[in-house]
Order: structure tokens, then C-alpha cells, then sequence
């Protein structure tokens, strides 16, 4: 929907640039979207799950080894079919990586090259199930107990989690330089602050960077900062702490960010979060809503301004 109520059909052939902005360039720019049409894929019937758990000792070893991993494409590149995440907060350092299917080879593989310079875990825990087990368990619904499967059939609430964050992309390892500060930086902080490193490779990279709004499909991993304040009052405390531990690893960055977590705090905001596609997005605003009926604070402007 569009000025004036305007109803409109968009897809790749109907509207196909506004279909183009849409996918990528965030939400509450240039229409309201009231229905979605999904092309659904076939689920996995496995799912297999190892989580390891480290000391905060060993945290600058763990990223290190992550980064190594990474960047390393001659022996270490992943299939669509795994996902492994690094978690970091002041008392604990864990990796999780997620198996989607039944072959496990390759999962195998990764758990073996993780592990050949790292300190023995001081936890680790696997875990098979079905495909809408782990979804479930990974809802935040938190009742595990009856049948999972038919609540997520019906028409579920799910929690709201109140949390602030930032996000920063990486073609570089970080640092270890910057690697003492960060950790030195979140031993200090107050409250519960954590830091997740996602790969950016998989599937991401398979789709065109023209395809949609969304540029940054290049990275090799993406880092979110996040913040769980325990109320309002205490909300500016726990940003402080965050934003000191995001600028010990900014330089290292791209200095580009995911457009999920609009960020009053950075600079050219319009390049961070849309680059290369910042003057077709403009033109689109202008086209579909010139006058920006649809604003809020960090909004693409008809006008081009920020």
C-alpha cells in the first residue's frame, strides 16, 4: 500500500524496482507491505547440533582460531548445509555448529580443524533432533514440554526481548592488537553484554549482490554487539559500556553494518547500511513516496538527506 491507500501487487515483473528495494533496504521506507507470498524450501529431516564452551581465558585463542578458519579458503570452505556461530561475553566463550541433514562428513571435518590448537572445552554437548525440534528450541518460547510441533502450527505470541545493539562486517581478521582491547574492554563492562560472530559465506554469497537492496554479501563474517539493559534507567549505563566495546574493533571493520539494527551512533549511516545502492534507493523513495510520509529517524530520504 502506497499514497493515498493505493494498493499495489510487487513482485519481480510488477514493480520491479520498488520489489528490488524491498527485499534489503529495511522496512518503513517507502510502503506498507499488508501480505507476503513465500517460496517455501524443503526442511532438513536431521539437524545436529555441537556446542563448546570455553573459559573466558581462552577467548582471544577461540576468535584467533575462528578467524583462521575462516579466511583460510584452501582447507576450510562450508557447504549450505552448515552453520557455526562464536559467542563471547565477560565470563564465557562458546561455539555452536549446526548440521543441516544427515550427512555429517563435512561437520566432522570442521570440529576437527576447530579443535586441533585449541585448549580442551570445559563443556561440550551434542544434539540430534527434527527439523521443527530445533526451531522450536530456538523460538525462545522456553516450554519444551507437549507437542512443539503442533504450537507452531496455531497462531503463537512469541516473547519480546528487549535489547539494544550494533553490528559491524569484516573482510580482515581482526586484529590481536585490537583483540586485547576488545576483551580487556567487555572484562569491565557492567551487566550482560555479548558479542555474536556469524559467517557471511553459505548461501548469502549464492545470490547476485544486484539481486536485491541488500550489498554487503562479499564479508567473511559479521559481529553483533548486543545489550540486555535491565530497564530504562540503566539503559544509557549499559550503551556506554557497549559502544566502548565496539570501538576497540571498528577500525578493523569494513565499517559497514547489517540495516537491522539502525545505529543513532554512525556515521554516514546511508553508507554503512546501503553503499553502492544509496542513489537507486533515493530515486525509488522519490518515486514511491516523495513527500516521506513514511519516515522515521535513520529513513532513506526522497531528498537524499540523512
Amino acid at each position: 500500500m502506497f499514497r493515498l491507500g493505493k494498493l499495489l501487487t510487487i513482485n519481480e515483473t510488477h514493480e520491479p524496482n520498488l520489489y528490488w528495494a524491498l527485499r534489503g533496504a529495511g522496512g518503513g521506507s517507502f510502503v506498507i507491505v499488508t501480505e507476503f507470498k513465500f517460496r517455501l524450501v524443503k526442511s532438513p529431516s536431521l539437524v545436529t547440533t555441537l556446542s563448546l564452551a570455553w573459559h573466558a581465558s581462552a577467548t582471544k585463542l577461540v576468535v584467533q582460531r575462528y578467524q583462521s578458519l575462516l579466511f583460510n579458503n584452501q582447507i576450510f570452505n562450508l557447504s549450505n548445509n552448515i552453520f557455526w556461530q562464536l559467542h563471547v561475553n565477560k565470563n564465557l566463550t562458546d561455539i555452536s555448529i549446526t548440521n543441516f541433514g544427515t550427512e555429517l562428513g563435512e561437520f566432522n571435518q570442521i570440529i576437527s580443524l576447530l579443535l586441533a590448537t585449541l585448549p580442551t572445552p570445559i563443556k561440550t554437548e551434542k544434539r540430534k533432533r527434527d527439523w521443527l525440534s530445533y526451531v522450536y528450541e530456538n523460538s525462545g518460547i522456553g516450554n519444551l514440554s507437549g507437542d512443539h510441533r503442533q504450537l507452531l502450527l496455531e497462531d503463537l505470541t512469541y516473547p519480546t526481548f528487549y535489547f539494544k545493539a550494533k553490528h559491524l562486517f569484516y573482510d580482515q581478521p581482526i586484529s590481536d592488537h585490537s583483540l586485547d582491547r576488545m576483551i580487556d574492554r567487555l572484562a569491565l563492562a557492567e551487566g550482560q553484554i555479548s558479542m555474536s560472530f556469524s559467517p557471511w559465506d553459505g548461501y548469502i554469497n549464492t545470490i547476485p549482490v544486484d539481486k536485491t537492496a541488500f550489498p554487503h554479501r562479499h564479508y567473511k563474517f559479521g559481529i553483533q554487539f548486543l545489550v540486555y539493559p535491565n530497564n530504562e534507567q540503566d539503559q544509557q549505563q549499559k550503551m556506554n559500556s557497549l559502544n566502548e566495546i565496539y570501538l576497540t574493533i571498528y577500525n578493523d571493520s569494513a565499517k559497514h553494518s547489517y540495516v537491522n539494527y539502525i545505529d543513532r551512533d554512525v556515521p554516514n549511516w546511508m553508507n554503512a547500511y546501503y553503499h553502492t545502492n544509496q542513489k537507486r534507493l533515493i530515486y525509488i523513495k522519490h518515486i514511491y513516496d516523495k513527500n516521506n510520509r513514511f519516515y522515521f529517524e535513520r529513513t532513506i530520504q526522497s531528498n537524499g538527506g540523512c
